[in-house]
């Protein structure tokens, strides 16, 4: 099986409008597309597994070509082989293993959305330029009815598991997130608690004794000494 190791770039980098990033498509060298057009049958898609150096790996269709030595992929493939900004070798080989017809995919909303979003509307055009998808995928879903706001989704679960083949009907069912509220004890268990707590031993109040005329005299012999005072006996 014929396969290549180029170097990547960011599809902006190239100025051609058949590609776009909403989309699972790359562009390739004219050179690679003669060498495998004949792998693919007609009426099918020509799917590609391009591998980077940390192995990260994905499935992805040829889109067009370019008279370049390089591949040029949207930003989100960039991102889910973990090179971003590109500009590093990755290897491209024919994919020709048959995928199944994906039957449901669970998708998460990331960012919060107003009510009355058409979001189902949005991310079921937005797969509608997608030929694979795989659990563990983030889409940046941009939302027409709001001046095209972003909003990312994440694919949690594919029905059939693993990579699976997009076209024709497809159950697509969002997950809420689990809000679990922070649980307070009940009033009458507070009062257990407290009553269960071991109570200081309670003292009595000590009984205030009057003065005698002896200590009131002691006292004023005192403060006389320290405010050196000239008072009458």
């Amino acid at each position: 099986m014929s396969q290549h190791t180029l170097s990547v770039h960011p599809l902006l980098f190239l100025d051609q409008t058949a590609v776009k990033e909403a989309g699972d498509e790359i562009i390739v060298p004219r050179r690679i597309l003669d060498e495998w057009i004949d792998f693919f049958p007609s009426g099918t898609s020509m799917l590609v597994r391009v591998t980077a150096l940390n192995g990260l790996r994905r499935i992805v269709a040829i889109g067009s070509t370019d008279s370049s030595d390089y591949i040029y992929a949207p930003q989100w493939i960039l991102e889910h082989l973990g090179i971003p900004d590109g500009d590093q070798p990755v290897t491209v080989e024919p994919y020709l293993e048959e995928l199944v017809q994906a039957i449901k995919l669970d998708v998460r909303t990331l960012d919060s959305v107003e009510d009355d979003t058409d979001l189902r509307g949005a991310v079921e055009r937005y797969l509608d330029r997608f030929h694979t998808m795989e659990a563990g995928t983030t889409l940046s879903v941009p939302l027409e009815d709001k001046g095209g706001y972003q909003v990312c989704i994440y694919v949690e679960a594919v029905e059939p598991p693993g990579p699976v083949r997009l076209g024709g009907e497809v159950q697509l069912e969002f997950l809420m997130e689990e809000v679990v509220a922070e649980l307070q004890p009940e009033p009458k268990e507070v009062v257990a608690a407290l009553v269960a707590e071991p109570q200081a031993e309670l003292q009595p109040n000590p009984v205030v004794q009057p003065l005698t005329e002896e200590q009131k005299a002691l006292i004023r012999e005192a403060r006389i000494k320290r405010f050196n005072l000239n008072a009458a006996p």
